[in-house]
């Protein structure tokens, strides 16, 4: 089913243009011309596509045209600290993991089955389960810009660790003190650890890394924070 999703995405991404900017860098400008003012869909002599144009033209005259030095993932002892920057992007993607959100979506049939739920209660409620952590990425869309991403991060990480301590408390508890509340009250603690994980962490920390970076090498961020996520997953 996933493999489904794969290639129908797969296949899409051929119908899709690139960005103005790598059409504008490689001389093609009619073509990013078009793209942009598909993007605004308004007319290219338009003002606001104008404006943007010049913008990206400008941003990039202005830009060095050195090649990528990997040596400043390790060592960067420049002004803007551009190591730093990047490094930033793969340890905090590389961090998330360590919440351990990837085990909660991959084992969360087993986790309500070893509560004692039958197979088809734990299949419902993994559906149920994850169906809530989707719904709970999207709310931080409209509040991201007025909390700020550190502390969306902190808070979240924070949640995080009380849901998962109560958890512990209740799945841990003698068989003597175990009862069908004490197994509902960690069902209801697991989901709320999910909601609280995708409230602060599921995409603030994809945004945290190319943000900080140069705008040159925000590719190279972007693409650090995707090795960082699977390194620490693997």
């Amino acid at each position: 089913m996933q493999a489904c999703f794969a290639i129908f995405s797969a296949c899409l991404l051929f119908c899709l243009p690139d960005t103005p900017r790598w059409y504008y860098a490689r001389g093609r400008n009619a073509e990013g011309d078009a793209v942009l003012a598909r993007l605004h869909a308004l007319p290219l002599e338009h003002p606001s596509v104008q404006l943007v144009r010049d913008e990206i033209q400008d941003q990039m005259k202005e830009e060095s045209h050195e090649k990528f030095n990997w040596w400043l993932l390790f060592w960067d002892n420049s002004e803007l600290q551009f190591g730093r920057r990047l490094r930033t992007s793969f340890l905090i993607n590389w961090a998330q993991q360590f919440l351990g959100i990837n085990m909660l979506v991959y084992f969360s049939f087993q986790i309500f089955a070893n509560l004692k739920f039958s197979p088809l209660l734990s299949g419902i409620l993994a559906g149920v389960l994850n169906t809530a952590f989707a719904l709970a990425s999207y709310p931080p869309i409209y509040y991201i810009e007025k909390v700020g991403r550190r502390a969306m991060m902190i808070w979240s990480a924070l949640g995080c660790g009380v849901c998962m301590l109560i958890y512990i408390v209740l799945t841990t508890l003698p068989p003597s003190k175990t009862t069908s509340a004490t197994n509902w009250g960690a069902v209801v603690i697991i989901i709320l650890y999910e909601v609280v994980f995708a409230f602060g962490w599921l995409g603030t920390c994809w945004i945290y890394g190319p943000e900080v970076a140069p705008l040159k090498q925000r590719h190279v961020a972007g693409s650090l924070g995707a090795a960082g996520e699977w390194f620490s997953t693997l």
